[in-house]
């Protein structure tokens, strides 16, 4: 529901990779992919996708002069993209910044271990002297590009490489006429995005009417991670006012029904409330907001299996919690509404009758 993903076998036309980049999805390895959440070591977070118009385009002031600055000290070739021994190490002196969520190897990040990429990627290189220091990898559409990966020495961290990459990204874009540059999603809440925005005065993909708007325009009560908890603290608030306890769990094992459609009741929503009740000793009851339906529902759910691994493994930090691993099915749908307020009367003439 909030998250999809392709696997595709053959060449991605430059047409098609447009279409998808048009409407919010983003290719990790050799899948393209698209969703609204995610959960990192602090937390749970929406992924905003945003990109660049490039037509009329003018760097800005802070953009020209790290263009010019760097432009003294280093160089740089762009080609067809090409792993190889040099750009690896590089990698593993990258990727030591970050404690989770990257792969081990450049060639697994790029292309899942394959030898071959079924998207048109090129490569820049930056070179200091003869040395390697950075290097970024970007896929070619029609009319955009989209910037998959930067990687640099951290040694060189002052000279603020990884943005300067995506500056020469957007340089090319230009040269070559392209119309879009799309970097990729900023996090709201989490700053270790935010130099993405940077750019330019970026656009946002809007999730619910499926087009793009002015970045700066983005409200944060309309952030779907911020609207979900929103939604369901409503009801919480008005179970609190009927002496009915709840609380509100984080769920990050919400994409485990994938798409198999014998697994389609399977709780698949990030975060939801449970609600107690005495009536059920192997049941629960919960209450979920559908930001796609935008309605409220409320059933009747049994426990099927245990993913508490994932806190033991040092995923996600407890402390930001309180997060639930246990798979849900659900047993039976009991009502739906669009306002918080009838459905915390449903719920209170379930428990009381």
């Amino acid at each position: 529901m909030y998250t999809e993903i392709h696997y595709p076998i053959n060449r991605i036309p430059a047409e098609n990779l447009d279409e998808y980049l048009a409407n919010g999805w983003f290719r990790m390895g050799q899948t393209i992919f698209t969703c609204w959440f995610l959960f990192m070591e602090k937390g749970f977070f929406s992924a905003i996708w945003i990109r660049q118009d490039l037509q009329d385009f003018k760097f800005k002031k802070r953009s020209r002069k790290l263009l010019n600055r760097n432009a003294k000290l280093f160089t740089y070739k762009i080609g067809p993209a090409r792993i190889d021994l040099p750009k690896e190490k590089l990698y593993q002196k990258h990727r030591v910044r970050f404690k989770t969520g990257v792969h081990r190897t450049l060639n697994q990040s790029l292309m899942s271990g394959a030898n071959f990429s079924i998207y048109d990627t090129r490569q820049i290189e930056v070179y200091l002297g003869e040395e390697l220091v950075a290097a970024s990898f970007f896929d070619v559409g029609k009319t955009s590009i989209a910037s998959i990966n930067g990687i640099f020495n951290p040694e060189y961290d002052q000279h603020s490489l990884g943005f300067y990459t995506m500056l020469l990204e957007m340089k090319f874009a230009i040269e070559e006429r392209k119309r879009y540059y799309y970097p990729g999603y900023v996090v709201p809440g989490n700053p270790r995005f935010d130099y993405k925005a940077r750019i330019g005065d970026v656009d946002y993909y809007d999730l619910y009417n499926k087009d793009w708007k002015p970045f700066d325009k983005l409200e944060t009560k309309n952030i779907p991670s911020q609207l979900l908890k929103g939604k369901l603290n409503l009801v919480q608030f008005y179970l609190d006012k009927m002496n009915t306890k709840s609380e509100i769990f984080l769920f990050p094992p919400y994409e485990s029904s994938g798409s198999d459609p014998f697994l389609e009741d399977l709780l698949d929503q990030p975060m939801y409330l449970k609600v107690y009740c005495d009536k059920f000793v192997h049941f629960e009851l919960f209450v979920i907001y559908n930001l796609v339906k935008q309605e409220y529902e409320l059933g009747i759910y049994y426990n099927l299996d245990d993913f508490s691994d994932w806190v033991a493994s040092g995923h996600l930090n407890e402390k930001n919690g309180p997060y639930s691993f246990n798979i849900y099915m659900l047993g039976e749908r009991l009502t739906t509404d669009i306002d918080a307020r009838v459905i915390s009367k449903s719920i209170h003439e379930f428990i009381y009758g």
